[in-house]
């Protein structure tokens, strides 16, 4: 549940799109129209988004 909320939360965002989740579904595919620095959206991703769901999901 947690990683279709997350690829949810990237599609609502305004300029992002999860766009596959690998099979193994250790990694999510976005596109994003207006980053230019991958790493940059890596980490804005995992502070934003990800840890947040982490949080929620593991007190459960």
């Amino acid at each position: 549940i947690a990683i279709s909320l997350l690829a949810s939360s990237l599609t609502l965002t305004p300029g992002t799109l999860s766009a596959r989740l690998s099979e193994d579904r250790s990694y999510l595919l976005v596109h994003a129209l207006n980053e230019t620095d991958p790493d940059t959206l890596i980490a804005t991703i995992k502070q934003r988004y990800e840890r947040p769901l982490k949080e929620i999901f593991e007190s459960c």
